[in-house]
């Protein structure tokens, strides 16, 4: 079945390019992205519209995981 009604909620800012990974944080409605900037960047999309910068890498990041047990994250 299409999808018909796609509605824009939020427009969060925070990356100046591509983002290519996002996963859930360490906090209960947090959000982990990174992208071509090499940034990972925090998100908390119920309080603000602007993200945090938590991590700078020289390179592309495509892939993030969460390790909450060892409170870590793993960018690829």
């Amino acid at each position: 079945m299409p999808i018909q009604n796609i509605f824009l909620d939020k427009e969060l800012q925070g990356h100046r390019s591509a983002i290519y990974a996002l996963t859930p944080s360490f906090e209960p409605g947090k959000i982990l992205s990174a992208g071509s900037e090499g940034w990972i960047v925090e998100w908390d999309p119920a309080c603000s519209e602007i993200g945090v910068k938590i991590a700078d890498c020289e390179d592309r990041i495509f892939s993030l995981l969460v390790w909450p047990e060892s409170d870590l994250i793993i960018a690829g």
